[in-house]
C-alpha cells in the first residue's frame, strides 16, 4: 500500500507498506460511489451540470512516461497544469483516511463532436497545499466504448454511457487530502491524437460517478515483515562510463504554441571480457495544440560494441506522422564494421487508422 507522496520528477524511494488478504475478491474492500456533480465528487444526490472543452492537443505534458524505467522525468509530475486543460471533479477534504485498493472505475455520460475520439481519466491526490499527484488513470477509445471485438464511431452529438477501469492501485489518502477526477479528449504523448480537433461535452448529475475500491485496514496487516535486502549477483567487474548528461525537456514555442519534448538517454559499459557496449539516443515529438494532424514522434538510437580493433555499430531512425486517414512511418537502419556500412535499409509504411 503506498502511501501519499508529493509530485516530483523521480522518486528515490516511495514509502508504503505491506498488506495481506486470504484471497480475492475480498470482503475487506467495498466499492464507494462518488456522484458526478456541479464541479463535485460528493456521496450525496449532485445537481445536474453540463460543461463542455476542447482539450489542447499539448494536454499531457505531465503524464510521464508509459512504461517508466525510474529516470527524471519518466514519472507523472504535478497534474495541475494538465487539470487546467481537463474538465474536472474534486471531493471535499477527507474527514479521514482511506485506503484504496483494486480497480477504480467511471461512469460517464458524455457526448462529442467527432466520429473517432478518445478521453482520458485520472484520480489525483490533492494535498492541502494543492500539489496534484495522478495515483492513477484510464484511457478509452469511444470507438472501442462496447469492446474491442467490434469497434465503430460515435455519432457526432449523441449522449452516450460508457463504463472505464482505471488502471489498479494500492494507495493511502491522508484526512485533510481532496480527490479529483479530471477527464479531457487529449492526453499526448501518452496516446496519438484523434484525426480532429475533439470538443467533449460531459452531463453530470444522472449517474456519473466514480466508484472506488475502499479497504478496510486489517489487523494482520501490522504483523508483516518487510522483504529482506535482495541478493544479486556482483557488479564489480563491470564498470560504467558515462557519455554525457541526460536530457528531457519540453519546450514550447510563444508565437506558434508548438510544444516539442526531447528526451536524450546515453551510457556503456566495460564487461568483464574487455568488451565496451553502449546506447545512445534521442526522442523528439513534437505537436500544435490546435492541430493533431501536426503530431510527429521520431527517436534515433546508436548502440555500439568495441574490443581492440573491433568496432561495430547499428545506427537506427524512426519517424511517426499521421494524417486524417493514414500513419505514415519512415524508418532507416544502417550497421557499420568500423566506419564502413555493411547494410543499410529503408522502410515507408502507410497504415490505415481504422478507429484510431
Amino acid at each position: 500500500m503506498q502511501e501519499s507522496v508529493p509530485p516530483a520528477p523521480v522518486y528515490v524511494h516511495r514509502p508504503g507498506r505491506w498488506i495481506a488478504e486470504r484471497g480475492w475478491p475480498t470482503t475487506s474492500v467495498r466499492p464507494r460511489r462518488f456522484a458526478l456533480g456541479d464541479s463535485t465528487l460528493g456521496e450525496q444526490r449532485p445537481k445536474r451540470a453540463r460543461f463542455s472543452l476542447r482539450s489542447p492537443e499539448t494536454t499531457g505534458s505531465a503524464s510521464g512516461t508509459w512504461c517508466p524505467f525510474g529516470s527524471p522525468g519518466d514519472v507523472p509530475t504535478d497534474q495541475n497544469e494538465d487539470d487546467g486543460r481537463s474538465i474536472c471533479f474534486e471531493t471535499k477534504p477527507l474527514t479521514r483516511s482511506i485506503e484504496l485498493f483494486g480497480t477504480p472505475e467511471v461512469v460517464l455520460d458524455l457526448a462529442v463532436d467527432r466520429r473517432q475520439a478518445n478521453i482520458a481519466v485520472r484520480l489525483s491526490d490533492i494535498a492541502p497545499d494543492g500539489a496534484a499527484t495522478r495515483v492513477t488513470y484510464g484511457i478509452l477509445n469511444l470507438s472501442h466504448r462496447d469492446g474491442h471485438a467490434r469497434p465503430r464511431p460515435t455519432v457526432p452529438g449523441r449522449r452516450i454511457r460508457v463504463h472505464l477501469r482505471l488502471n489498479d492501485l494500492g494507495q493511502a489518502i491522508p484526512k485533510g487530502h481532496r480527490l479529483r477526477l479530471a477527464i479531457s479528449a487529449a492526453y499526448w504523448p501518452m496516446i496519438w491524437p484523434a484525426p480532429e480537433p475533439v470538443t467533449l461535452t460531459l452531463f453530470a448529475g444522472r449517474g456519473a460517478a466514480l466508484i472506488l475500491p475502499v479497504r478496510t485496514p486489517q489487523r494482520r496487516d501490522r504483523s508483516l515483515k518487510p522483504f529482506e535486502t535482495p541478493v544479486t549477483a556482483p557488479e564489480k567487474d563491470v564498470v560504467d562510463i558515462d557519455r554525457g548528461p541526460r536530457v528531457n525537456e519540453i519546450r514550447r514555442d510563444i508565437a506558434t504554441g508548438r510544444q516539442t519534448e526531447i528526451t536524450r538517454r546515453g551510457g556503456g559499459s566495460r564487461l568483464p571480457h574487455g568488451v565496451v557496449t553502449s546506447i545512445d539516443g534521442t526522442y523528439r515529438l513534437e505537436i500544435l495544440p490546435e492541430d493533431p494532424g501536426s503530431a510527429s514522434c521520431e527517436a534515433g538510437w546508436t548502440t555500439r560494441q568495441e574490443k581492440g580493433p573491433w568496432r561495430v555499430r547499428v545506427e537506427t531512425r524512426t519517424r511517426l506522422t499521421s494524417d486524417a486517414e493514414f500513419f505514415h512511418l519512415d524508418a532507416e537502419m544502417a550497421a557499420f564494421s568500423k566506419d564502413r556500412k555493411v547494410t543499410h535499409r529503408r522502410w515507408r509504411k502507410r497504415i490505415p487508422r481504422r478507429h484510431v
